[in-house]
């Protein structure tokens, strides 16, 4: 059976807020004390730029989903779609704040231009599933995950 799982409702409301809000709070400071056009003009390109940022988030947010199924995970992101066999999973792990990610043995990434920055990065092998649940106890994506990857180490949660 296949399920799409989308964004928790707390992730689209924190990433819609915070984008559009950090873009308010860059842009206040420049119309009080704002003196003369090249500084002006400096600091509205910032807020555009800042601005374009927090809609490709907010962009993510709405549209960004897993999809599980018997052949695999299908994860979609801006610019990123990667079909994974459920075979190259090796383990969900989680950071010092809890945020659980999905570790893969090899880099999953086909395309040459985000395969190289994301393994520069350090995320070319894991997906971050913090925001596709809300409670771990009683996620579907992660019981989707265990029934078709039992070989799986899963050390954040205790198995």
């Amino acid at each position: 059976m296949t399920i799409i799982h989308r964004y928790t409702y707390f992730w689209k409301i924190a990433g819609t807020a915070s984008g559009f809000g950090l873009s308010i709070m860059l842009l206040l400071p420049l119309l009080v004390v704002a003196k003369d056009a090249a500084f002006y003009s400096t600091f509205v390109w910032l807020s555009i730029i800042i601005f374009v940022v927090s809609l490709l988030y907010t962009f993510e947010v709405f549209t960004g989903k897993i999809i599980t199924s018997p052949s695999g995970i299908e994860w979609f992101s801006i610019g990123i779609h990667a079909q994974i066999p459920w075979d190259m999973i090796e383990r969900i792990d989680s950071n010092g704040f809890g945020y659980l990610f999905l570790i893969f043995s090899k880099p999953i990434y086909t395309k040459k231009p985000s395969k190289k920055i994301l393994h520069w990065l350090g995320s070319d092998k894991r997906i971050e599933l913090a925001g596709y649940i809300s409670n771990p106890a009683t996620s579907t994506l992660l019981s989707e995950i265990m029934k078709y990857a039992p070989q799986i180490k899963n050390d954040s949660l205790g198995s």
